[in-house]
């Protein structure tokens, strides 16, 4: 049997805790809307969380976005470079980071992030993810824990786990019972 575990990797401290704590600042100031995501099956709208409004970081003119996908490429490469599968030729495109602010009672239900249609630009799909990127920003509050494929993972501050996107890796957050949970998440295609 596959240990399906061999395919998720932490990278410690990848985006250092002065961005975490900017970002977490531009988050505060912005406001939310919801967001939500369709099941193929039955076309039915769920709301999954929410998506902050008025943060403009890939405006070119932000500081933060070089940072922010030099640091991504670099986690990718990586990731990628040590599957060691000579018939895996590598990947079309990657995201800019989705940020998301969790309050207390808010959670992310079950689901995987192999979404058709997530990378759509001028009505036309870039790709389908294959691998999901999340980064934690902050480790104040209590809850929210990050569960993939029913094992809770422990993340601390600037430390981003990549694992296939795929339906064998479904994960959740669970209900933050104090204080705000910030993360952001990009997919690779």
């Amino acid at each position: 049997m596959v240990d399906l575990f061999k395919y998720v990797k932490v990278y410690k401290k990848s985006f250092n805790k002065k961005f975490c704590e900017d970002i977490i600042i531009l988050l505060n100031n912005s406001k939310i809307k919801k967001r939500h995501m369709f099941y193929t099956v039955d076309k039915k709208s769920l709301f999954m969380g929410k998506d902050p409004l008025g943060i403009n970081l890939e405006d070119n003119q932000n500081k933060y976005n070089e940072y922010i996908m030099n640091t991504l490429r670099k986690i990718i490469y990586d990731y990628i470079s040590n599957l060691k599968m000579k018939w895996f030729r590598g990947w079309s495109g990657y995201s800019f980071p989705k940020f998301l602010k969790y309050s207390k009672n808010e959670s992310m239900k079950l689901h995987c992030d192999h979404i058709n249609g997530l990378f759509i630009n001028n009505n036309e799909t870039n790709g389908v993810p294959i691998l999901t990127l999340i980064t934690l920003l902050n480790e104040s509050f209590l809850g929210g824990e990050l569960f993939l494929i029913n094992k809770k993972i422990k993340l601390t501050v600037g430390d981003t786990i990549v694992f296939p996107s795929n339906f064998l890796y479904p994960h959740k957050i669970n209900k933050i019972n104090k204080g705000k949970r910030y993360s952001m998440s990009s997919w690779v295609w």
